[in-house]
């Protein structure tokens, strides 16, 4: 097995102990995120689900965990996808405001 523990990703090369060198090209920006972006989907957020306009997709929101992916803040649904947090807290501050009036 290799010891790679002096490498660095972003130099892109490594000599190794037996002087051999190891090239690779460096993963872009969005390779190194744990999360993409999937689509954009219009809809309503009810309570602790959010249903887009077409009826075709849905998600729940019983247990929301925060987490942190690539220097940006989303909340995960119950299926396992992410939402921006900034979405998140705006479609909930919608509707904390709709059961108010």
């Amino acid at each position: 097995m290799l010891d790679l523990a002096h490498c660095k990703l972003s130099e892109n090369e490594c000599v190794l102990k037996d002087n051999s060198v190891l090239i690779w090209n460096s993963p872009k920006e969005n390779q190194r995120c744990n999360y993409i972006k999937l689509d954009t989907f219009k809809g309503t957020m009810y309570d602790k689900w959010f249903l887009n306009n077409d009826n075709t997709f849905s998600l729940s929101f019983t247990k929301p965990e925060t987490i942190t992916d690539c220097e940006k803040e989303y909340v995960k649904s119950d299926q396992l996808y992410v939402i921006k947090m900034v979405q998140y807290e705006f479609h909930n501050s919608l509707l904390v405001k709709q059961l108010k009036d």
